[in-house]
């Protein structure tokens, strides 16, 4: 497969997946799963990669999106075996995070992040002694599943479950699962951050049963609450709230708009002998938090992580639309010397573009925003790879609001 010199470009700076623009020529047959070799117009190497679709496709303009993601860029295939490269990758990834005492505070983490950790098309969770797994990579998926028990003893776990359910596999026509593929046959554990235990069903939970990423800004709340009262929108399984609550917050309210997280987050409040100074609400966000003001009611701690507004490009002017109201209106809830952690995951929405979204809501509101140290992002069991920007994407302002 000859791609372009953008690709060339991108390839070389660390991207692995091949877009279908990005292809000049086909050259062979081949199906989704089988291995293809890139390289450029000169010839020269850019690394062998798993095909997404079918040359067929490819060539009459068919094939969406990514075309084939890159496995190796060494070649050091054929004289080794995909399994044996994607094998020893994953395994060596988590002794990185080992390494670097990732796991230090918490007992769970994510131990491969895609291209971040050059097994593109991979998210693999490690929750306590539950393994998770999701892939959009035919190729990948097969050589999880073949070595499924062999991945119980790389990350001592005792159950590896398959947690393919995305609308994604649905777009690319491959078939949607959850079950357990190896050791016991359990869906539920609890895991541990900061001393704060969250019970975690991998198969009713959203993505892969629990939101690692935000472990470091939960910690950094907990740590920042001095006694008041807590708003935490957008709560899921109460998160922001139950560290807020350990950490010494006199009164939290959380929001969700569906009841079973609600139901799940009570749980983690008895969990962690917190549920005499929490409740949490069902219902929608941007309603609670216009009744709220209405109400006159004011919040010391404001946390605002919402889901993505931002799935595409072509959404990116209604997903700024989206956070600069629903910050506008939680500006409203904090007090004077209050404290607002808003969040954004959208990773179409540049970091720069999120901050001036945040200031402009602000403005409007007529306060003022300090932030307590630079914008903070996702923890490093999250990778960012620089010559990748897809890497990047979650962020998160800390800020003392001055009225």
């Amino acid at each position: 497969m000859v791609v372009d010199k953008h690709a060339r470009d991108a390839i070389r700076s660390g991207a692995l997946s091949v877009f279908a623009p990005a292809v000049r020529r086909v050259r062979g047959r081949f199906r989704p799963g089988d291995v293809v070799k890139i390289e450029t117009a000169t010839g020269d190497f850019l690394g062998y990669a798993f095909a997404q679709t079918s040359d067929r496709d490819v060539r009459r303009g068919r094939a969406p999106g990514i075309v084939a993601r890159i496995f190796d860029r060494k070649g050091e295939y054929p004289e080794r075996s995909p399994d044996e490269i994607v094998l020893e990758r994953i395994e060596s990834r988590y002794r990185f995070r080992k390494q670097w005492k990732i796991d230090v505070h918490r007992n769970h983490m994510r131990v491969v992040f895609s291209e971040a950790d050059d097994v593109p098309g991979l998210i693999l969770d490690k929750f306590n002694d539950i393994a998770v797994f999701q892939t959009t990579c035919p190729a990948i998926e097969r050589i999880i599943l073949r070595n499924a028990a062999e991945l119980l003893e790389v990350l001592d776990v005792d159950t590896l479950y398959e947690k393919n359910d995305s609308r994604k596999r649905r777009q690319l026509g491959m078939g949607v699962r959850k079950r357990v593929v190896s050791g016991e046959e359990r869906v539920e554990t609890v895991v541990e951050e900061y001393g704060v235990r969250f019970a975690v069903n991998v198969e009713e939970g959203q993505k892969t049963g629990f939101y690692i990423d935000q472990v470091e800004n939960r910690a950094k709340v907990q740590e920042l609450v001095d006694g008041g009262r807590v708003l935490d929108t957008f709560t899921y399984v109460g998160g922001f709230a139950i560290h807020a609550a350990v950490g010494g917050a006199e009164e939290v309210i959380g929001i969700d708009k569906f009841d079973r997280v609600v139901q799940a987050a009570y749980r983690n409040a008895d969990i962690n002998d917190v549920r005499d100074r929490v409740k949490f609400l069902v219902g929608d966000a941007f309603a609670l938090l216009e009744k709220f003001e209405r109400q006159g009611e004011k919040f010391d701690v404001v946390v605002l992580d919402p889901p993505a507004f931002v799935t595409s490009k072509e959404h990116l002017n209604r997903g700024r639309r989206a956070y600069f109201d629903v910050n506008y209106k939680a500006l409203g809830l904090v007090r004077d010397g209050g404290l607002f952690v808003t969040c954004s995951c959208s990773h179409f929405l540049e970091p720069s573009d999120f901050v001036r979204l945040v200031n402009e809501a602000a403005a409007r509101r007529g306060v003022k925003l300090r932030m307590l140290g630079p914008l903070r992002g996702q923890p490093p069991c999250h990778p960012i790879v620089p010559g990748n920007p897809d890497t990047r994407y979650l962020k998160a302002m800390f800020c003392v609001v001055e009225h």
